[in-house]
């Protein structure tokens, strides 16, 4: 699985920055305040994380997900499928900033984003997949997604930022969903 492999090397490599280098996270998150002037943050901030736990959670979720998806679409519309979850989280970030939702100066980092586009995806790929909610609470992949769903909408709407960056998660579930729904039409 070449494309969740280097997406996982990507990541540690951007982990690893941080740890070495200080600024890196400043420099390469995403904060919706820099996000027009400094287009990058829509792609560098996917490969930083808030911590070790942020980034084993994101791991474990692309490594079980994304390689499902991978052997099912493809490396290509994989990287696609990622890239664009991520970006479009970043984008939602950014609107929920915009609107207030949020401060303009809040700061985005991790793959989450992108690891929701491969969660909503799924849910189209895999419905009746069984999957721990909470690692805990087994269900079908459709009534995850709903759960899912109104955790995130909760998240983003409830008007104080807790760090937790509910409205990216939300933009990448929504392109996942889309993306999975596109490839399941044309294919």
């Amino acid at each position: 699985m070449m494309g969740v492999s280097t997406v996982v090397v990507l990541i540690l490599l951007g982990f690893i920055i941080q740890l070495i280098d200080q600024f890196a996270t400043s420099r390469f998150s995403f904060i919706p305040s820099r996000a027009l002037t400094e287009p990058w943050r829509f792609v560098t901030s996917m490969f930083l994380h808030g911590g070790f736990f942020h980034l084993i959670i994101n791991l474990y979720v692309l490594i079980q997900f994304g390689t499902l998806i991978e052997r099912r679409i493809g490396t290509n519309n994989f990287l696609i499928l990622y890239f664009g979850s991520g970006i479009l989280g970043n984008l939602l970030f950014y609107l929920a900033a915009y609107y207030g939702l949020i401060s303009m100066n809040s700061l985005g980092v991790g793959a989450s984003g992108a690891i929701a586009g491969l969660l909503g995806a799924s849910v189209i790929f895999f419905p009746y997949l069984q999957v721990l909610l909470f690692f805990a609470i087994p269900m079908p992949m459709a009534v995850f997604a709903v759960v899912y769903l109104i955790i995130e909408l909760l998240g983003t709407f409830n008007m104080q930022y807790t760090g937790i960056g509910s409205a990216a998660h939300l933009g990448g579930f929504i392109f996942g969903l889309l993306y999975g729904f596109m490839f399941e039409e044309n294919y």
